[in-house]
């Protein structure tokens, strides 16, 4: 695969990144579909619930590293290869981890599991820019947000019914199936084309550091996703706790959030047309700082009604919908060739933003809001004050207009 921004586009190649888009959706997935188990593995394996939270904990610990490896050795290997490899690595987990004896056991294979499943999440961005020409890329990017914004929504739903039918194995060997069978797709491919090659073969995580545009686009970027992920990952506390609502109004907000997402992602490519990308990154950056604003002065002054949080939350999730595509775009587009890399690091910031503030965060949710969207809104304010701080030298460095 090399960059195609005048040539045809390559069928084989095409189904190659769709089958990576597959991958992606199972890395993604074992994250929530293993989740209404967490609740039954320690009467099956005997602990406590406290140590069956770390199962989750070591998945996303364990992804947040693999960002890193995948990124560094798919610049310099076979994506490709690498990419099957990976997934039959995570299959091979998957199908084991039932068999583990103890919570701790099935932790260490939630960890692995995870470094493994995080390959497909780096590849497949720099697989659509490499293949695709320019005028798909971006709406390329914002089927990939849609993709990945469902599969948190529908996941525990499939995995509630798993656990009521088969028991808490049944989501494992779920994934190793699914997994398996991307890798006999992915071989396929190789056997009919086995020349396939990607980008991002040049530079380092050094450089990419030292890359000042790529860091305001990357970080900018991680910080509309993290500062979304943070109200959400509190919100359901928030609903039941503080303004004693039920669940279902949780998950209502979701839904809603996540239909405006995928409207906005799907379409903000005609926006960046008229406007360009960057002007689209930036207001979709101030829009979701803004809404989020004003949701804060709303708690402060004792707003307790919840549809205006919804009305405001469908705003932030606007937002990232509109700047999402081209905004990964223009991160993979000034790291210097340095793709995979860089499609790694921004995934690992995004993850680590996260963390940190659902971590700040999590003390505070059974009492109040104010925390919650405070957090949420510094680190939302983070993305528009990067793109206003990239100067023309900046731009000029990397041949960006």
């Amino acid at each position: 695969m090399s960059n195609a921004a005048d040539k045809p586009m390559n069928r084989l190649a095409v189904i190659a990144i769709l089958i990576a888009l597959v991958g992606t959706i199972i890395g993604l997935g074992a994250i929530d579909l293993v989740l209404p188990a967490i609740t039954v593995i320690p009467i099956a394996l005997g602990g406590t619930q406290a140590e069956a939270q770390f199962i989750l904990g070591a998945y996303i610990a364990g992804t947040s590293i693999g960002l890193i490896l995948w990124g560094e050795v798919g610049a310099k290997f076979d994506q490709l290869k690498l990419l099957v490899i990976s997934l039959f690595c995570f299959s091979l987990v998957s199908f084991i981890s039932p068999l583990m004896p103890s919570v701790p056991a099935l932790t260490l294979c939630r960890f692995v599991q995870g470094l493994f499943g995080a390959a497909a999440a780096v590849f497949a961005p720099v697989w659509i820019r490499a293949v695709l020409p320019d005028r798909y890329i971006v709406p390329s990017f914002g089927l990939l947000a849609s993709i990945e914004s469902l599969t948190p929504a529908f996941a525990p739903v499939l995995g509630l019914w798993l656990l009521g039918l088969f028991g808490w194995t049944s989501s494992f060997y779920l994934l190793g199936a699914l997994a398996l069978l991307t890798v006999f797709a992915l071989l396929g491919v190789k056997a009919i084309q086995p020349d396939l090659k990607v980008l991002g073969a040049r530079g380092s995580y050094k450089s990419l550091v030292a890359n000042v545009p790529y860091l305001k686009y990357g970080l900018s970027q991680a910080a509309s996703l993290s500062g979304l992920l943070i109200f959400v990952f509190g919100m359901p506390a928030v609903t039941v706790h503080v303004l004693e609502l039920k669940m279902s109004a949780f998950i209502m907000m979701q839904i809603i959030g996540i239909f405006c997402f995928i409207l906005c992602a799907n379409t903000s490519n005609l926006l960046v047309k008229r406007v360009g990308a960057d002007m689209v990154i930036l207001i979709g950056s101030f829009l979701s700082a803004l809404a989020m604003l004003i949701m804060l002065a709303f708690a402060a002054y004792g707003i307790d009604h919840f549809y205006p949080y919804v009305a405001l939350f469908t705003l932030v999730n606007a937002g990232l919908g509109l700047r999402g595509p081209p905004g990964f775009n223009r991160a993979l587009q000034v790291s210097d060739g340095n793709e995979a890399r860089a499609a790694g690091l921004l995934l690992f910031s995004a993850f680590m933003m996260t963390a940190a503030g659902t971590a700040a965060t999590a003390p505070y949710v059974e009492y109040g809001m104010r925390e919650l969207l405070a957090v949420s809104f510094i680190v939302l304010a983070i993305s528009p004050l990067l793109l206003l701080s990239l100067s023309g030298s900046d731009l000029q460095k990397t041949g960006t207009p």
